[in-house]
């Protein structure tokens, strides 16, 4: 069976907002409805700031690990052999404000800002230099652009989607060792690629 990675949200008949988590490693669909979620917050971290979360249980946790766990690169004791999917049903973040990034843009569980957009020739570019060229999920864009020259989007102010989805740039993005690490295995690149290109 392949099925592709997507989360989608689909509102089911009594108007309540249901999300569909899917991947090409678990054969089943993962179905959350938020409204079933126990009420009782904890705190977990982000980039070593407390922020409140709700736990979204035990078979969304089963299919999480199932989905990004590789047993031959996280041993059962390691931190993503032991992960949990949370959820943020507050109107407004917690998180401890992030030097340069107003409250209003910061993200909840995000690295800095709530967004992350490149174009196409952004990813390609450097992959003119690698040895082995990496696919574009490992920079792990939100939106990607196709189009412009590669780093156009280093000087753009605004950026709107269809009609109605207007963003604001807030600051261009460096990439951080995330990038270096293989999305399908776990596996950290030891040239310390793209970072060191």
């Amino acid at each position: 069976m392949t099925t592709s990675k997507s989360v989608t949200a689909q509102e089911s008949a009594d108007g309540r907002v249901l999300f569909e988590l899917r991947s090409p490693k678990v054969e089943e669909v993962l179905t959350l409805d938020p409204t079933t979620f126990s009420k009782r917050t904890k705190k977990i971290t982000v980039w070593h700031a407390p922020v409140s979360a709700v736990d979204c249980g035990e078979a969304a946790a089963v299919w999480l690990r199932k989905a990004v766990v590789v047993p031959s690169v996280h041993p059962e004791d390691s931190p993503n052999a032991k992960l949990r999917l949370v959820f943020f049903p507050f109107e407004h973040t917690d998180r401890a404000p992030i030097p340069l990034v107003p409250q209003h843009m910061r993200g909840i569980y995000t690295d800095e800002t709530s967004y992350h957009l490149c174009t196409v020739s952004s990813v390609e570019e450097p992959n003119k230099r690698l040895a082995k060229p990496l696919p574009v999920r490992q920079f792990r864009p939100n939106f990607l652009v196709e189009g412009p020259p590669a780093f156009d989007e280093d000087n753009w102010s605004w950026v709107r989607i269809g009609s109605k989805a207007i963003f604001k740039v807030h600051m261009s993005c460096g990439r951080c060792a995330m990038t270096t690490i293989d999305p399908d295995t776990g596996v950290k690149s030891s040239e310390c690629e793209p970072l060191k290109t």
